[in-house]
């Protein structure tokens, strides 16, 4: 839904947050060990 916050499951550093052609708003977090989580679709 539209203006609901984003929350993850454990803590990270943003690598990318920007808007990108195919994957509208896109947010990459690293949480570290390898283990990325990565958004796309966001509407801000």
């Amino acid at each position: 839904m539209a203006g609901t916050p984003i929350q993850t499951s454990s803590h990270g550093r943003v690598l990318i947050a920007q808007d990108m052609y195919y994957e509208g708003g896109f947010l990459a977090l690293d949480h570290g060990d390898g283990l990325f989580r990565l958004y796309r679709h966001l509407s801000a």
